[in-house]
């Protein structure tokens, strides 16, 4: 992840889950991108690994259920029926 990010250098990393969101958001940050999650819209009750620690770096998080909110409460809610 860190020879990837640093051969490409991105101004943002945009993830949409797994726990390889993690490494390439933690390289990303160390190179100075912006690093925006977004939570699987599977995830209705509980929040994934991933977002649990993308969380606590991430620059922006998203959810596509209030319920996710209490878990993450500066994430921005995504209505799913937009």
């Amino acid at each position: 992840a860190v020879g990837c990010i640093f051969r490409e250098r991105p101004r943002v990393i945009l993830s949409t889950g797994a726990l390889i969101a993690v490494t390439f958001g933690l390289a990303g940050k160390i190179f100075g991108a912006r690093f925006i999650y977004v939570e699987s819209p599977t995830r209705v009750t509980s929040p994934s690994l991933a977002a649990k620690i993308c969380y606590l770096f991430a620059d922006e998080v998203y959810v596509r259920h209030e319920q996710l909110l209490s878990y993450f409460p500066n994430a921005k809610f995504i209505s799913p029926m937009q």
